[in-house]
């Protein structure tokens, strides 16, 4: 009897257990997001085309008119409260139109608007900042990121950042790039505290593919005291066919127009999650 098909059979299982390990971290976080942005959740399809899962019975919605509103209406006002609430206790007025300092708290202004002081020097009906930041998670992910925030007395404005994304892989380093565009209203403002809400798109890009979604940004900058600035941001919503989510939160100190900062950042994107400390330099202008 030949043993080539025993040698064969002992080789092929060997071949196996020695690649086991490989295929199980095959995945990494990277390919986590690349899988979730561009694979649809069949959980969310409908299962019947026709549309009978639809509940069309207008009686019903109707009867039950007197208890939602009931029901309804205290909810409405709790989410809207991060809106509201901001605006009533700052004081704000929708017709004011602020000015901005050279940077926070210069020429003597206790922030970075200048609503009832008196700055000692320049003012300027518009602000810019850039961010430069690095984050790890000291394992095998890093990234840095660059964001660019527009200001405006109008109280309109937008805000766009770039991130690139490393993962050290096996034998190879794995990198994605992300990012989002908004347009964005500062909805309660005092000097030493701005709330800026808006919405925009996310996007993806790798290798030539690229993604794009729905954002919805919601966000403060508060001036407590000189030297110090206390930022953080939440976004909300779609990449490709993944749920998106992005919470930071960063203290720096300032120095004339330079700031330097450290905090934490975390995204979600689908099933994965990429987070970890910061630390960074934003120029005020």
């Amino acid at each position: 009897m030949s043993m080539a098909p025993l040698r064969l059979l002992l080789f092929a299982s060997c071949a196996s257990i020695l690649l086991a390990p490989d295929a199980a971290i095959a995945e990494g976080l990277l390919d986590e997001v690349r899988r979730a942005a561009r694979t649809r959740d069949s959980s969310h399809d409908d299962d019947d085309d026709d549309g009978h899962q639809w509940n069309w019975d207008c009686e019903d919605d109707e009867e039950d008119d007197g208890w939602g509103e009931l029901f309804y209406a205290p909810i409405r006002f709790t989410v809207s409260a991060p809106y509201w609430l901001p605006h009533f206790a700052l004081e704000d007025n929708w017709s004011t139109w602020p000015e901005f300092p050279a940077g926070p708290y210069a020429d003597g202004t206790p922030g970075y608007l200048v609503i009832d002081s008196q700055a000692e020097g320049p003012t300027a009906g518009w602000s810019l900042r850039e961010t430069f930041l690095y984050g790890t998670d000291f394992g095998d992910l890093s990234w840095s990121g660059t964001r660019i925030v527009l200001d405006t007395a109008s109280r309109f404005g937008f805000d766009t950042s770039w991130n690139r994304w490393v993962e050290q892989r096996p034998g190879r380093d794995d990198s994605l790039m992300t990012g989002d565009f908004n347009v964005v209203v500062r909805f309660a403002q005092s000097e030493q505290l701005q709330f800026h809400s808006g919405v925009g798109v996310n996007w993806l890009a790798d290798h030539g593919r690229g993604e794009a979604g729905f954002n919805f940004t919601y966000g403060f900058d508060w001036f407590p005291q000189r030297p110090w600035v206390v930022s953080a941001s939440l976004d909300a919503g779609t990449l490709g066919h993944a749920s998106f989510y992005h919470g930071q939160f960063s203290v720096g100190a300032v120095w004339r127009r330079v700031e330097l900062f450290t905090g934490y950042d975390a995204t979600w994107i689908g099933g994965a999650t990429l987070d970890g400390v910061i630390g960074g330099v934003r120029f005020w202008f």
